[in-house]
């Protein structure tokens, strides 16, 4: 037993005796120094620098001098201020008292969830300063876990990989995870399509040539009511220009040989009598139609004027003048209509009519995938040449019996004395319900939804039904 206890002294005296080798310089280089300037705690440099000391050896005194030589900025400031210092544990108490943590779990928290990681910070330096933050406070490691992710600004599909792990060590990894896949994503080269190079062909928004740019444009500013160049739309003159909103193309009407039915957007009317193949095209300022079709159903009734031609522009700047204006009445969908239509040669149009913008004053279009529907809109009319109208219509022969009836009329006084009775009346409620209705009152089968929701509402909030939900 004794030799044991020889060769044990021996031990920590040699242990000693190569610790007292070591010199402070050496040690200050792995040491970190405290300034107080930054977020970094008080507690946690105690912590550090009591762990050096206790593997070290050190002194109560040792500790005081180098506690005190690690001191830098604010906090070597505030030990001049303290004057004389001479016990290391009231050092401890004089920098724990100034530059302890003064913040509460509440702002800790909202520092770590609106800190957001930085373009030039990698995930390492961000993952340690959201760590080096959770210090000042309690906080769980799950909760810093979730700071870590939501700071990081990605989509959270690409982020789900980091979630479920159990501690901080087990989230380091699946952190380098995401980041070897986030560089390999980055680096991955673009693939280019023939597609997407076409997307970028540069276009003159002038005149719409493709070999220059618009601020280099030869041919000057453009009207945008005349579409001629060389003046604005404030200064044009050309007044009687029309803009025809028509597209020509390769669209087929598909018929059947039974019932003849058209798909949208064609409907087929009857002008005089003469059934024809319109399309409805309310993007159209006018009605126009063929020449060749005018012809088929000219007759005494039909006003056709020659002398009434207009000059149309339509789509791409293409001109053209009509061959005269056409009034005649129209069937459409067992609705008469009185339109005008103006008339243009064959290869004007790609088809024998069209009902253009003009129609939507007589008609109600409706666009569904069975058809085109039209109803014609009826208009409630007190002016002075209906009224004008109907007397010329129904006029009597007898002019005495006529002054005789227009007399009456004129004379005619309603009663003002009005008797009143020594009846009253009084009216007796015997429901809760109101009698009055509100002027913009719902519909039946709106009221009976609203009178459900409010009989739902009411059962909900029922004190006898919340207790038997708490049961």
């Amino acid at each position: 037993m004794p030799p044991k206890k020889d060769i044990k002294d021996g031990e920590e005296r040699e242990s000693r005796d190569t610790t007292s080798y070591i010199s402070f310089a050496d040690v200050e280089k792995s040491m970190t120094s405290f300034s107080g300037d930054d977020s970094y705690p008080i507690s946690t440099w105690f912590e550090e620098f009591e762990d050096t000391a206790l593997l070290m050896s050190w002194t109560e005194v040792e500790k005081l001098i180098y506690a005190k030589r690690l001191l830098s900025g604010t906090a070597k400031l505030f030990l001049r201020s303290l004057g004389g210092v001479k016990d290391y544990k009231k050092l401890k108490q004089e920098l724990e008292d100034e530059f302890g943590s003064k913040l509460n779990s509440a702002a800790i928290h909202k520092k770590l969830s609106s800190r957001k990681m930085k373009k030039d910070e990698t995930y390492q330096q961000y993952f340690l300063h959201m760590k080096e933050c959770a210090l000042h406070g309690n906080i769980e490691d799950a909760a810093l876990m979730e700071y870590v992710v939501d700071g990081i600004q990605d989509s959270e599909s690409n982020k789900s990989i980091l979630y479920g792990a159990s501690n901080l060590k087990e989230f380091r990894k699946k952190l380098d995870i995401y980041k070897s896949i986030k560089e390999k994503t980055q680096t991955r080269p673009s693939v280019s399509t023939p597609f997407a190079k076409n997307n970028k062909i540069k276009r003159c928004f002038n005149c719409g040539d493709l070999d220059h740019q618009a601020p280099t444009c030869t041919k000057g500013i453009k009207c945008f009511r005349c579409n001629e160049f060389g003046h604005k739309g404030t200064q044009c003159n050309n007044k009687g220009k029309k803009t025809l909103n028509i597209q020509k193309t390769d669209t087929k009407i598909k018929t059947d040989k039974e019932d003849k039915e058209l798909e949208t957007p064609y409907k087929k009317i009857k002008i005089n009598d003469v059934e024809v193949t319109a399309l409805i095209d309310t993007g159209s300022d006018v009605n126009l139609i063929k020449l060749s079709e005018v012809k088929k159903f000219m007759t005494e009734k039909v006003i056709y004027d020659k002398e009434k031609s207009i000059h149309l522009t339509g789509i791409a700047g293409k001109e053209l003048n009509t061959k005269g204006l056409l009034k005649v009445k129209v069937l459409i969908d067992d609705y008469y209509a009185d339109l005008e239509f103006h008339v243009v040669q064959d290869y004007a149009i790609p088809v024998s009519v069209i009902l253009g913008n003009p129609i939507l004053k007589d008609f109600e279009i409706n666009f569904t995938r069975d058809g085109i529907f039209l109803e014609k809109i009826s208009y409630l009319t007190l002016l002075a040449e209906e009224k004008k109208t109907i007397c010329d219509e129904h006029y009597p022969e007898n002019k005495e019996i006529a002054d005789k009836v227009t007399k009456l009329i004129k004379e005619y006084k309603t009663n003002a004395n009005k008797k009143e009775s020594n009846v009253e009346m009084k009216i007796i409620l015997t429901e809760e319900d109101p009698i009055y209705q509100s002027p913009r009152r719902l519909s039946p089968l709106e009221m009976k939804v609203v009178d459900e929701q409010i009989k739902e509402t009411k059962r909900l909030y029922d004190p006898a039904n919340q207790i038997l939900q708490a049961l």
